[in-house]
Formats: structure tokens, sequence, C-alpha cells
């Protein structure tokens, strides 16, 4: 009876160290549970900070095609602009031939004029 006794206050004794190990055990394991539960909303939070940087991303990409575009716009009316002064140019040298040409023509016909009257006096 005094083995059944000592068997049941060393089973006690075993029974309260487990229960001690087993109330740590579920201390950490609330720790655990909380940590856990903050990790999960920093994780939440991340996910909504990446969304936000990928929507900005989106908008600087749409920003820069949209500026690329306008570059190209930008290049094809500044060649179109060189491509009219070109053309302006070479028209003005034209007219200053034409100019130049009349003011012969006029020369000679003042000669001939000239000419005429000398030949006819």
């Amino acid at each position: 009876m005094r083995n059944v006794l000592e068997q049941i206050v060393s089973l006690r004794s075993a029974l309260e160290q487990i229960a001690a190990s087993s109330e740590t055990e579920v201390q950490t394991s609330r720790t655990v549970s909380t940590m856990l539960e903050k990790i999960d909303a920093d994780v939440d939070a991340i996910r909504s900070a990446n969304k936000a940087i990928v929507r900005g991303a989106d908008e600087i990409l749409s920003a820069a095609i949209e500026t690329a575009a306008g570059s190209r716009q930008v290049a094809a009316a500044a060649e179109e602009a060189s491509a009219a002064s070109r053309q302006a140019a070479t028209a003005a040298t034209e007219q200053s031939r034409g100019a130049e040409d009349l003011a012969a023509a006029i020369e000679d016909i003042a000669a001939l004029g000239d000419e005429l009257k000398f030949a006819n006096a």
C-alpha cells in the first residue's frame, strides 16, 4: 500500500510538472499566436503597399508612354518645320535669282531703249 501511495505521490508530482509545463507551453503558444497575428497584419500592410507601388509604377509607365508619344510628335513637327524652312530658303534663293534676272532684263531693255533713242535721234 505504501508503494501505491508513493507511486500516486510520484505520479501526482509528474502530473503537476506536466501541468506546469503545459501552462508554459500554452503561454508560449499564445505569445507565438500574437506574434503571428502581428506578422499577418504586417504582411497585409506590405501587400497593400506593394499594390500602391504597382499602381504608381503603372502610372509612371503610362506617363512615360505618353511623353514618348508627345516627343515623337514634337520631333515630327520639328522635322516638318525644318523641311518648310528649307523650302522657304530655296524659294527665297529662287526669288532672288528671279529678281536679279529681272533687273538684268530691265537693264538690257533700258540699254536697248537708249540705243534706239540714239539711233532715232
